[in-house]
């Protein structure tokens, strides 16, 4: 048998006309009437299909793309020539032709057989399912009660069990199961964040690195605005609280009833410290009428355990040391922080 390419087989098949045959490296190709090539393996069963290009690509051994288009790509070629050799061996018995054509120890070359057996595979509907090799099939032992603790190696399986669980009699249930890992592929996780600078965001499993760190290099750049802004933004509250210092100088009276207020009701912690208090204040404050609030605080000049009483102690008691209903009103409103922003 004359030997021929890839190449001259390509120009073989594309002169053929509908109704010829021909034979390219013992394989005998059909061109149907209805415009398919038909190619006949030496187990007499032929794949039927319109392109030249998958005709060369089946007689010259293209065997990962065949598998994969009828969904083994998961056996490796050595188990499909084990398939193919037992599948010989079975059919030398009720084939006379075949038992004729090859001794006991004789089969085609291996890309025949692969040929041969991928072709026969591929009259089965393998759609929903994976073929895989039975050596990839491993076995796992799982406590039943305790899915946590399992092996993969029987001698094992004592060390998931302990002494006390079986002693008196006692029985321990183990789940043997037969698994495999169809395939891996590795995940690049990172947490993207969202561009509205909210710092939120998400957990993103990336394809590559590389995408992994685009997204790092976002995240960075989110990061670095936001401390800059949070710096700027201490700079300016630190500038806020001298500013607010300085304004209660004017004001003593009316610091001094606003932390007796704070303290005794517990308005001061940590989410919200004496000093975003007293900035707060100070903002709403400077909104109001100047000489109202020297009037308030005038009012309010009493000694620390009177002033104490007035914003803390008894109703009655307070009112009649207090005495002033301007005054008064004015703690009602701290008292009720009016001075938050809405």
């Amino acid at each position: 048998m004359n030997y021929i390419d890839r190449d001259k087989a390509r120009d073989t098949l594309a002169l053929m006309k509908r109704g010829n045959s021909t034979q390219i490296n013992g394989m005998r190709i059909e061109f149907d009437e209805n415009g398919n090539f038909i190619t006949w393996s030496g187990l007499k069963s032929g794949i039927c299909t319109p392109s030249v290009k998958k005709v060369v690509g089946y007689l010259f051994g293209d065997f990962e793309n065949q598998k994969k288009g009828i969904g083994i790509d998961l056996l490796p070629n050595d188990t499909l020539l084990k398939i193919a050799k037992a599948f010989y061996r079975r059919a030398r018995k009720w084939d006379s032709q075949i038992a004729d054509s090859f001794n006991h120890d004789e089969y085609p070359a291996d890309d025949v057989l692969l040929m041969e057996i991928i072709n026969s595979l591929s009259w089965l509907d393998f759609d929903g399912f994976a073929v895989i090799d039975k050596s990839a099939v491993s076995v796992l032992y799982q406590d039943a009660e305790e899915p946590e603790n399992f092996t993969h190696d029987p001698k094992e399986v004592p060390a998931l069990v302990s002494e006390h669980e079986l002693g008196c009699g006692g029985i321990v249930q183990i789940d043997c199961i037969s698994t495999t890992n169809i395939s891996k592929k590795r995940l690049y996780c990172i947490y993207e964040m969202k561009t509205d600078g909210s710092m939120e965001g998400a957990l993103k499993m990336c394809e590559s690195p590389e995408e992994a760190e685009k997204i790092l290099a976002a995240n960075m750049e989110q990061i670095n605005a936001h401390e800059a802004d949070q710096c700027a933004s201490y700079v300016e509250y630190e500038e806020e609280q001298k500013n607010a210092s300085n304004y209660f100088l004017n004001f003593p009276n009316i610091r001094r009833a606003a932390l007796l207020l704070w303290t005794d009701n517990g308005m001061i912690n940590r989410e919200e410290p004496l000093s975003e208090k007293e900035v707060l204040l100070w903002r709403w404050m400077t909104g109001l009428d100047q000489e109202y609030l020297a009037r308030v605080n005038t009012a309010l000049n009493f000694s620390d355990e009177d002033l104490a009483t007035i914003c803390n102690g008894e109703e009655t008691e307070a009112q009649e040391l207090l005495a002033n209903e301007e005054a008064e009103a004015f703690l009602n409103l701290v008292f009720n922080e009016e001075y938050e922003p809405k």
